[in-house]
């Protein structure tokens, strides 16, 4: 629909589409690992690295598509360079991701976060290192994962509010601590579905194009955005988590 409109009223304007997918940390600028806000992913890195989130509900064997921020702006730049002066009917769309170049797994993820956090705990307000035992356990459907909360932590949960109701609110906080907890991990499961159940690959054929085009005037050195020179492994415990932890934690 939108992309209707915009060949409506572009007129004589090159109208381009920049689509990424999920946002992350950047890998080169200005410096490796800034990032703004809490993303996708991270949404659930952080829960996990404090010790708040043991479970997550989702496929590992799904695609988790995600790119560079820094890459994401160097395909803006390179666009504009590519259809400076241009003029064309057609609305061009450019994809960038990594799925069909450089596949990553949701379970990728998991075992990162696991193998950076057992090596560099984080440390709470108290000076207490948070140790992780063991990577996120996946569930693969809504049913087991409703099933795990309601036999692990409901039961506690409503003795938690009997025992804080009889003794005048004294473990108010300790009550709320774990039912925020609990609705976060609820909450993500049903907000975050479409992303850790997904198998496509999205086509980045007019991305590879670009990034040749990038390539024959010298630019793609200094507008680099293609995901195969990205080794997820490092990226994610040498640049992305230690990013996260410094600003977001």
């Amino acid at each position: 629909m939108g992309e209707m409109l915009l060949g409506h009223l572009k007129k004589n304007l090159q109208v381009v589409i920049i689509r990424p997918t999920i946002i992350t940390s950047t890998y080169k600028e200005p410096f490796p690992g800034w990032i703004e806000g809490v993303r996708t992913v991270d949404s659930f890195l952080l829960p996990y690295g404090k010790g708040a989130l043991k479970f997550y509900y989702g496929d590992p064997d799904s695609k988790l598509d995600a790119i560079p921020g820094d890459m994401v702006v160097n395909s803006i730049l390179a666009a504009v360079l590519a259809h400076e002066n241009q003029y064309s009917q057609k609305v061009v769309i450019y994809h960038i991701s990594s799925s069909s170049r450089n596949p990553l797994k949701n379970s990728d993820i998991m075992l990162f976060s696991f193998q950076y956090f057992t090596q560099n705990p984080w440390v709470n307000k108290d000076g207490k290192a948070i140790k992780v035992r063991a990577p996120m356990r996946p569930f693969s459907s809504m049913t087991t994962f409703r099933k795990h909360i309601s036999t692990h932590y409901l039961p506690l949960l409503k003795m938690l509010k009997f025992v804080n109701l009889v003794s005048f609110h004294h473990i108010d906080k300790t009550y709320r601590n774990m039912k925020r907890k609990i609705d976060k991990a609820i909450c993500l499961s049903e907000l975050f579905g479409p992303y850790v159940f997904f198998y496509g690959s999205f086509d980045d054929v007019n991305t590879e194009k670009l990034r040749l085009a990038m390539k024959e005037i010298n630019m793609d050195d200094m507008l680099y955005f293609d995901p195969r020179c990205i080794k997820w492994e490092d990226y994610f415990i040498n640049t992305h988590i230690p990013g996260v932890v410094k600003y977001l934690f």
